[in-house]
């Protein structure tokens, strides 16, 4: 089996931030790095275009369009680089440990890895810093296995509309799980931004998926609303890092900021659908309100010119005043007493386990 091309596949909108730093390390891994920028308007383009490796690729969509965006990216690598390719679906704000660089495993897999068998890397949830992170599992550094890594199998991809699967992946094959190189997300390196994303994406989910009910989401989402915000910090070895850092790669030299592109278009979203639309999920800590007029103040188009309010009754505000101060259950069967559940059990004819 031939050594094939290394192709980095990356969409990104307004991702400015954190460009250089991923653009820094990919370069030292792929050949070539396929960005797909979806009508940015900070300096992401402008950075994108100081490495040699990058090639440019423009998503027209006015829309989230996240199945459709990575099919143009993968088409797009294989018209450009016929013969053997190897898939790197890396997201903007995650980069791989220093150690991919002489990792004998990582390298043996490149080679030798069967066409669509997904490769997986350990997904660490960085807070606060490259330096911290965070994680519910003692025994283990990451929160899962995700698909980092893929030779390619030609086949088309399709996917759905929002965390779709990156790459056409061949199920049926088992995954690879790399033990030593893992994937630093920075996604929670900066906490407000990540609190704006996470915000999107439930009025997003809200807006697209009509009959969930907003509970389902929230809890879809209760990992990073809540729960991350109380696992015990703990410190990334320099395993990780320390390699970049010798290299010259500030790895804390991301740009934090107080507002995000993400907070205009939910301000938006309000606007056109009325706060009420999304009065049961987890937004309103946030004051939206202030937000709105600095947007204003600062030339944000479309914004409300009316005054957003929170939308909740009192019971509302109680429930999730509760909820997430208080309640570690998941699921509103948590809530339930044992008792009452022995009881719905007998009632539905079903055996009670003892």
């Amino acid at each position: 089996m031939s050594t094939p091309v290394k192709i980095c596949l990356t969409a990104v909108k307004n991702e400015d931030w954190m460009s250089r730093i991923f653009l820094q390390v990919m370069s030292l891994i792929a050949d070539h790095i396929l960005i797909l920028d979806q009508l940015s308007t900070d300096e992401t383009r402008t950075i994108c275009k100081e490495f040699k490796k990058v090639i440019l690729l423009d998503n027209e969509s006015p829309v989230f369009n996240e199945p459709e965006r990575q099919k143009i990216l993968i088409d797009s690598a294989r018209k450009l680089f016929p013969g053997e390719r190897f898939f790197l679906p890396f997201d903007a704000d995650e980069i791989p440990s220093f150690n991919i660089l002489n990792d004998h495993e990582w390298n043996t897999i490149v080679e030798n890895a069967k066409p669509g068998t997904a490769i997986n890397l350990q997904n660490i949830c960085l807070y606060n810093s490259p330096y911290e992170y965070r994680s519910p599992d003692k025994r283990s550094p990451a929160l899962s296995y995700l698909p980092f890594a893929m030779r390619d199998n030609n086949e088309p991809h399709s996917g759905i509309k929002i965390h779709t699967p990156r790459l056409p992946f061949n199920r049926s094959e088992p995954p690879v799980n790399v033990k030593e190189v893992v994937s630093m997300h920075y996604q929670f390196a900066d906490v407000e931004r990540a609190m704006s994303k996470q915000r999107w994406y439930m009025c997003y989910e809200r807006i697209t998926f009509p009959e969930v009910s907003p509970f389902m989401i929230s809890q879809k989402y209760d990992w990073t609303m809540r729960q991350v915000h109380r696992w015990t910090p703990r410190k990334s070895p320099q395993k990780w890092y320390k390699g970049w850092e010798d290299l010259g790669i500030d790895l804390m030299s991301y740009k934090k900021q107080k507002y995000f592109w993400w907070t205009w278009e939910v301000l938006r979203f309000f606007e056109k659908y009325g706060e009420s639309h999304f009065s049961g999920l987890p937004l309103w800590d946030f004051d939206w309100e202030k937000a709105r007029k600095a947007g204003i103040e600062s030339g944000i188009p479309d914004l409300p010119e009316r005054k957003i309010k929170d939308p909740r009754s009192i019971p509302g505000k109680s429930w999730h005043f509760l909820y997430y101060n208080y309640f570690p259950a998941m699921t509103p069967k948590d809530f339930v007493p044992k008792p009452v559940k022995e009881i719905y059990k007998r009632f539905q004819g079903s055996p009670v386990k003892k």
